[in-house]
Formats: structure tokens, C-alpha cells, sequence
């Protein structure tokens, strides 16, 4: 089932948090079909949009080493 709305706020290069991995991810592509390509550093994997929320700023921080 399609995600329309997460399909929208998703942008590729931006970081979000995956809520099954509990982790921030970077969006690499952003399919049609409700399906993301993402990267945690260099593990790259590829998940549905329901599974990501805006990541906080304490996320990010910790994300990018801050």
C-alpha cells in the first residue's frame, strides 16, 4: 500500500529516523512505489517510507558525530 504522504515529505539527502532500526538514515532515492534507498554511513539498504519519521536535532547531532 502506498505511503503518499511520507512519499512527499521525504527528500532525497536529507536525514530521517528509521523507526525499526531506531537510527538515523540518509534518504539516497525516493521511489513512486512507497519504497526508499537509504545509507546509515556506508551500510546502504533499502526500506518502505512508513518506516521513517523527521529526525530530531539530538539525532542528527549524534548522527553526523557533533
Amino acid at each position: 500500500m502506498k505511503n503518499n504522504k511520507s512519499l512527499e515529505t521525504l527528500k532525497k539527502g536529507h536525514l530521517y529516523f528509521h523507526t525499526k532500526f531506531e537510527r538515523v538514515e540518509r534518504i539516497t532515492e525516493v521511489h513512486s512505489y512507497g519504497v526508499v534507498a537509504h545509507r546509515h554511513h556506508d551500510e546502504k539498504r533499502v526500506s518502505l517510507t512508513r518506516d521513517f519519521r523527521k529526525a530530531t536535532a539530538e539525532e542528527v547531532k549524534a548522527y553526523l558525530g557533533k
